[in-house]
């Protein structure tokens, strides 16, 4: 879940805030693949995942920011997946959303950083009442620290609406083949 709301934020959020742009985000629209790549560093190969994403060239981008649309956009195309995630594991759909939120806040504020604003766009979304993604925890904060010259340096963080606890589920014992 948590690598494909990244993926899919990392894709969308800069296209909408910073150029204004929704492309159809309903699921058919949309194209996600994986690979693996070899690094090299320090003279040993790593292995390296990759995504990539990509939407049907039928899909029509909007030129304006419009909240909603995108709030929208994002919604249906996420009911899918949250819905098949919740199907195989279980795990609230509530909690999933969060962690849906989650993505879509901190790629709001990488977004954000770069083009000097962050909360009004995000906020819209992300605070939206009756919205699955509505989330009373999630929230940015600054916190300044002064250097040993005096100067104040501020810093925007996200408080994170969603688990950050991993599950750990009992390992079956592995038995090797017959020889």
């Amino acid at each position: 879940m948590n690598d494909y709301a990244y993926i899919f934020a990392a894709t969308t959020v800069p296209l909408f805030f910073g150029f204004g742009l929704v492309p159809e985000l309903a699921p058919a629209s949309v194209a996600l693949s994986f690979d693996t790549k070899k690094q090299v560093h320090d003279g040993k190969i790593y292995p390296s995942r990759r995504a990539h994403m990509g939407f049907d060239e039928a899909g029509i981008l909007y030129g304006r920011l419009d909240e909603d649309l995108f709030r929208i956009g994002i919604e249906k195309h996420f009911h899918l997946v949250i819905d098949r995630v919740h199907a195989k594991t279980k795990l609230s759909r509530a909690a999933l959303w969060r962690l849906f939120g989650d993505a879509i806040a901190q790629r709001f504020l990488d977004a954000g950083l770069r083009f000097d604003a962050i909360e009004a766009a995000a906020m819209c979304i992300l605070k939206t009442p009756a919205s699955p993604l509505a989330n009373r925890e999630l929230h940015y904060f600054n916190l300044t620290q002064y250097d040993r010259h005096g100067k104040a340096v501020r810093e925007t963080f996200r408080q994170r609406g969603g688990c950050c606890r991993f599950y750990l589920v009992k390992a079956e014992p592995i038995v090797p083949p017959a020889c």
